[in-house]
């Protein structure tokens, strides 16, 4: 089947490999030579977008001791694709997009985690922070050994999870869960798992009734745990 007129099969598509093969020398001049003899399609993806493809934040979400469910939570979290009633509403009608918890507000990311009265009187352990940015600079920023951070950033993905389950618990099923249940549970969830991986319950269980207790945890991270 001819594209245009006369042209036989494949003219017109060899016309814009040939225009997109210059885009790429002008790109590949203007940025410099790539940096390996071999070509490969992501690292030359990566390579024309001058980016790592890694975010600093990806170690907080992928930690080793966090929960797979919890971290796939918090990856969605992080790229502000939970599907919340404020999104939803972009593609069908909806009886009322308020937060269900608080009947204040647009439910949105930042409200439901950082601004949701009924979340940050529950949650004082970490919601202090001003917004999403903050709290993810905090992270980033910490410094302290290696098992109490990564026990830090297995609880965060855990309250990332349970804030968003206790919602979607009010919404499907018009319960509440309360707290002190989601703190027990948190506990019970991360000392299972650090089982797994490290057979050594004492130091954890330990380690983890220190963190659920502390009142003021992320105000603590937020100086970069000094």
């Amino acid at each position: 089947m001819n594209v245009q007129g006369n042209e036989k099969p494949g003219q017109a598509s060899s016309t814009s490999k040939t225009s997109m093969i210059r885009g790429l020398k002008v790109l590949r001049q203007s940025q410099g030579a790539y940096p390996r003899r071999e070509y490969r399609v992501k690292e030359g993806y990566n390579w024309l977008l001058q980016e790592d493809g890694k975010p600093q934040w990806a170690k907080l979400v992928w930690s080793r001791i966090s929960i797979p469910r919890h971290s796939f939570t918090m990856w969605l979290f992080m790229h502000n694709k939970l599907p919340m009633l404020q999104r939803l509403g972009r593609y069908k009608c909806l009886p009322s997009t308020d937060c269900k918890m608080c009947q204040q507000g647009l439910v949105t990311h930042e409200h439901l985690f950082f601004e949701c009265i009924y979340f940050c009187a529950e949650w004082d352990i970490i919601l202090q922070l001003d917004g999403k940015g903050a709290f993810i600079t905090s992270l980033i920023k910490l410094r302290m050994p290696r098992k109490m951070r990564g026990l830090i950033q297995a609880m965060v993905n855990a309250v990332i999870y349970h804030i968003w389950l206790a919602r979607n618990r009010m919404i499907f099923k018009n319960t509440v869960y309360p707290a002190q249940e989601m703190r027990k549970e948190i506990k019970s969830q991360l000392i299972q798992r650090a089982l797994q991986i490290h057979q050594n319950r004492k130091n954890y269980n330990a380690c983890i009734d220190y963190l659920l207790q502390r009142q003021q945890i992320l105000a603590y991270t937020s100086q970069g745990g000094r």
